[in-house]
């Protein structure tokens, strides 16, 4: 698994790997060469490309007819749901049924 490090006094930052059960404990510190790095919490960070949706919202509709007013559309004119909300309301408006 990879730690971060800071060095010591500085902001330069480095990675290394270690087995879970070796890591070096937050403020520990390592020399690499003759510099001094501490280790330093390191939070996971999101890519903006990677889908992070929890609900699954918003979706394609690809069950529903084409073109229904009261939502957006994909290019091939299915209708896009953003929310629960949006998508028991737009139920409601065309008398559909969730499955």
């Amino acid at each position: 698994m990879l730690y971060e490090f800071q060095l010591l006094g500085g902001s330069e930052r480095i990675e290394r790997s270690y087995p879970m059960s070796a890591a070096p404990e937050i403020g520990a510190r390592i020399r690499v060469g003759r510099r001094t790095f501490v280790r330093v919490f390191s939070a996971p960070e999101l890519d903006a490309g990677i889908d992070q949706r929890v609900n699954g919202y918003p979706y394609v509709a690809r069950n529903l007819p084409q073109h229904l007013p009261g939502a957006d559309h994909a290019p091939g004119g299915n209708c896009i749901i953003t929310s629960r909300n949006h998508e028991r309301e737009f139920a409601a408006r065309h008398g559909l049924k969730r499955d």
